[in-house]
Formats: C-alpha cells, structure tokens, sequence
C-alpha cells in the first residue's frame, strides 16, 4: 500500500493530537483559499500545492464546501435541538478550530471544527395578547449582525406599525362554549385589502393584528388576531381568533357581516424563524466562493443582486413544480453573464487566479452558485424557501435539511473528482478518512 501514497503522507510523523488554534469563519476561509500559502513554515498545508494548475484548485474548492458544508451541519443540529432559528449567522462570529501546527498526519487544512456562536442565538417576540396556537413565529436576533448577511425582513423589523386597511367579513363563528357574556371570542374570516401590504410577499406564518373599528356609536374597536390561509385578486384572505370582547360588540360585529370597516388598520408581524438563517447561510456561501484579495463581500453582493434580482423575470412563464426549467435557466443566465463569476474566484490570491481552475467542471462550479441563489431568493418551485416564512412549526429544522441534501451531494461530488481516478489517490481517500478529527 505504500508505494501508492502521496509523499506528504509516507513523510508524516506518527500522529498525536494536534494543537488548535481559533480563527473567525471570514479568515479560515481565506486561508483556504490561499491567502497563507509560500510561507516558510506552511509547505503542510495542502496536499496538492506543487500542482497549481491541476489538482489545487479542485482540492481548495472541496476544502471551502467541506469549510461550508460544516457550518451548515452545526446550524442544521441548532435548529434541531433549539427548535428555533440563530439569526445571528455572521462569519466574523462563527469561529473554526484547526490545528496550530503541521505534527498531524494530514495536511493541516484538511482537519477543522465549526463552531456557531450558541449563546447569540435568537430570542422569542411574540406580540402581547397573541393566542397560544400563534405564539413562536417571531425572533429577534441576539446582537448586531454585519447587514451583508442579515436578511432584509430582520433589517426592516423596526418599521412596524399599524397599516390602514379596509376589511371585510366573510365568515364568523362564535366559538362554543364559552358563556361569559362580557368576554366571549369567535373565529373570523376576513377579506383583507391593503395597498402597504404585498399580497405575493405575505407569508401563512406572518401574524396581522386586525384592529376593526366601528363608524357609529360607541362599540370600542375590536382585535382579530390572524394568519394568511389564502389570497385573491382583491387581496389577502385571513383567518383568526377575536380578542376576548362583550356580547354587544359581537353582535355590532354580525350585523357588519359582508359590509366594509371603514377606519380600520392592521399590524403586520412578518415570521422571522429559520428560512432567515438559510438566508444568511447563502450570503456566506456566497462569501466562501466569490471573495479574494481583489474583490470584497460588498462587490460579491453586489454581482449576486444583479443576478437574483433577474430571477423572478426570466423565470416569467415557468410552472413552479417545473425545477428543471428553472434551473436550466439560471445556469443559461451564469453562462451569459460568466464574467461575473469566474470559478477560479475562490482562490485568494490573484497568482493563483492566474492559472484558472480548468481541474474543476463547470458543471459542477453553476451548481454551487446555483446552490447560493436558492439560499437567498424565494422564489416558488426555486428557491429552498417559498418565502420568509416557508416552515414547518413544530419541525423547523425540515428547511435546512432539504438544503442539506443539494449540499452534500456537492461535496461527493468534489471528493469524487479529487480522489477517484487512480489508486494512489483512493489509498490517499482512506488515510483522510482515518486522520480526520470533528466536523468533517
């Protein structure tokens, strides 16, 4: 067997357990990419170094989606065990132990743990007086996160308010049981116009606080707390629950049945839970793929707005349960518009990027962007999240393990192109396997 090695690895040590070292996400991602190499004590840290123009780019690619893959395992295991979004994923708080020195029996590169930032995580913000069966849909994050990765519902939160609106309604059940006359409650079903509020952009998670008021006389203003269940050419149709009100207010409430509420207004409180994280996550892909030492994450963000905000367009005419068309299309776009996204772009340094990454299939280089845009938009039949509050309560964490699936199939992928060929190179795969410590 050891003919066939890799001399990096008959030259090994015996292996002890290294010594580690922290470093931010945004740094241990460019130190993948590069940014370290040619120093005098660094020759341990890649195994294809001597072969910039063949096999090192390939094996810098599967190192970032390994580095990638790993965050994504520890926000997915957050989710599980949490049972509720982060929403403070920014790679200058997520930290990445790796070893200090080159003593292990792996290039030092090979081996490293992701760790998210656990006591930053997102704390609950239900509205006051909201029913049971509404209550953990909305979060606020932990502390400030860098807004290149935040999504924009977390970013304009603050402007909540009440929104004038005309509601009409269409169906309402007292709810039986409940025989205390001065505090009774009901299910309503409200047509809901409102041209401050997007019908395209609401989401069946996104809570409206329906605050009805009477024209005449002096029934006070009744609260309908409620959720989207369906959508028309006129609107939003909502369902929910009456605050607690007076016998006499619900009988004001029967004779307006099928009439217009004039000097009415809603308080919209968008879901703010996991399909967020997938968000920040695609921002950080996008991070991990397109920065360098000539380009930031500003202009990566900006290229990647160009192209997501030409989804929705090309995509006109595209049955949603179409996945293939859309894809098609998006890949026919990155081909278009391949300046932008050269795939030699995850190397940090500009020598490096001089040699092109002719070892990695294009194929495979569109199926990782594409991978970032289904993370960022939401877009129907697309995008991993219909929209911001595409998920499952109770089993959050169902969001990210369908990402999962795309994203682990990237990295047999790139194992495959790295290690499949000749011998030398599976006996190098079997050593990995061995060798490696955490999160890998």
């Amino acid at each position: 067997m050891s003919q066939n090695l890799h001399p990096f690895f008959l030259n090994s040590p015996k292996r002890e357990e290294p010594a580690l070292v922290s470093s931010d996400y945004q740094d241990f991602s460019d130190l993948l990419g590069g940014s370290g190499a040619e120093k005098p004590d660094d020759s341990d840290l890649f195994l294809f170094s001597d072969d910039r123009r063949g096999k090192f780019p390939l094996e810098v690619f599967w190192l970032k989606w390994r580095l990638f893959e790993s965050l994504c395992k520890e926000v997915l295991t957050y989710h599980k065990t949490k049972r509720q979004p982060h929403l403070g994923l920014d790679p200058e708080k997520i930290k990445v132990e790796h070893p200090a020195d080159g003593s292990g029996a792996s290039p030092r590169y090979w081996s490293f743990k992701v760790r998210i930032p656990e006591n930053e995580g997102a704390w609950s913000e239900d509205p006051p007086g909201i029913p049971d069966d509404l209550a953990g849909r909305m979060y606020r994050p932990a502390g400030e996160t860098d807004p290149l990765y935040s999504s924009p519902i977390i970013r304009h939160e603050n402007e909540r308010g009440e929104i004038p609106a005309t509601p009409l309604i269409r169906s309402m059940e007292r709810i039986k049981g409940e025989e205390k006359v001065e505090a009774i409650r009901g299910l309503v079903e409200v047509q809901l116009i409102s041209d401050q509020i997007s019908v395209l952009n609401a989401s069946e998670n996104d809570i409206f606080g329906l605050i009805l008021r009477f024209t005449e006389g002096a029934t006070p203003p009744v609260l309908i707390w409620s959720s989207k269940f369906s959508s028309n050419e006129k609107g939003l149709l909502i369902k929910g629950m009456t605050a607690p009100i007076p016998l006499s207010s619900w009988k004001k409430l029967e004779e307006k049945r099928q009439a217009v509420f004039n000097q009415s207004g809603v308080m919209v409180y968008k879901a703010t839970h996991v399909p967020l994280d997938i968000y920040s996550l695609g921002r950080i892909l996008l991070r991990t793929l397109l920065v360098n030492d000539r380009d930031d994450m500003a202009m990566a963000a900006e290229k990647a707005n160009r192209i997501s905000g030409r989804l929705e367009s090309i995509f006109y005419g595209i049955p949603e349960d179409d996945f293939r068309s859309l894809s098609r299309r998006l890949r026919e776009l990155l081909k278009e518009e391949g300046s932008l996204f050269p795939k030699e772009s995850f190397l940090f340094r500009g020598k490096d990027r001089d040699h092109g990454a002719p070892s990695i299939p294009d194929e495979i280089w569109n199926d990782a962007l594409i991978i970032a845009f289904k993370m960022i938009t939401w877009i129907p039949g697309f995008s991993f999240c219909q929209n911001h509050g595409d998920y499952t309560p109770g089993s959050a964490y169902l969001s990210l393990e369908r990402a999962m699936v795309s994203i682990s199939r990237i990295s047999q992928w790139l194992k495959l192109e790295l290690f499949h060929s000749d011998r030398r190179n599976q006996e190098m795969t079997r050593v990995f396997e061995r060798a490696r410590f955490g999160n890998l």
